[in-house]
Parts: C-alpha cells; sequence; structure tokens
C-alpha cells in the first residue's frame, strides 16, 4: 500500500492517520476514551464515542477491503497469464528432460 492517501475518485477513502508508519491504533483508541470522573465518561457518551470509533474503524476496513478487490481484479488476467505460462514452461522442462 503507498504511503500516500489515494485520490479521491478511488471510492472510498482511509484517513490519513491511518497511513502514519508510527501510528499505534490501540493507543489512539484507548487515549480517546474518557475517564468515568470526565464528563464524557457516562455510560451513554462512552457508547456513543465508541460506536463512532468502530464506524470509523470499519469505513477504513471497507476502503481498504475496496482497493483490495480493486487491485486484485485489475491484475487477475495478468496473474493467469502468467500462470499459463509457468505451466508451458513446465511442460517445456518435462520434455527436454525426456530428450536428454
Amino acid at each position: 500500500r503507498p504511503e500516500a492517501a489515494p485520490a479521491a475518485d478511488a471510492g472510498p477513502s482511509v484517513p490519513a492517520e491511518f497511513y502514519d508508519r508510527g501510528a499505534d491504533p490501540v493507543r489512539g483508541v484507548l487515549e480517546a476514551l474518557p475517564s468515568a470522573s470526565e464528563p464524557g465518561g457516562s455510560g451513554a457518551a462512552f457508547q456513543r464515542l465508541c460506536d463512532a470509533l468502530v464506524a470509523k474503524h470499519a469505513a477504513a476496513l471497507d476502503a481498504v477491503t475496496h482497493d483490495l478487490s480493486a487491485n486484485v481484479m485489475a491484475n487477475y488476467s495478468t496473474f493467469v497469464a502468467g500462470m499459463a505460462q509457468v505451466q508451458e514452461l513446465g511442460s517445456e522442462l518435462i520434455v527436454t528432460g525426456l530428450r536428454c
């Protein structure tokens, strides 16, 4: 995956923070959680925060899945052609081995 964010027309986009190699996603989630003594630490506020974090990570997962699927589909015919060449080379090696 490139380090730069993909173009906007490439489908769903991944937030830039997911491209930071030094980022620790677990630490980011834990730091976003309010303590019980903070105003946002109530049960309902905590649930909303958790739902927002899950939605953000699910959207990033969807974007990565979309990009991966597009990449696989774009390169599938090249893969199939390469496999056919490998099979043909294997057959030629067998024939050559029988002749020698």
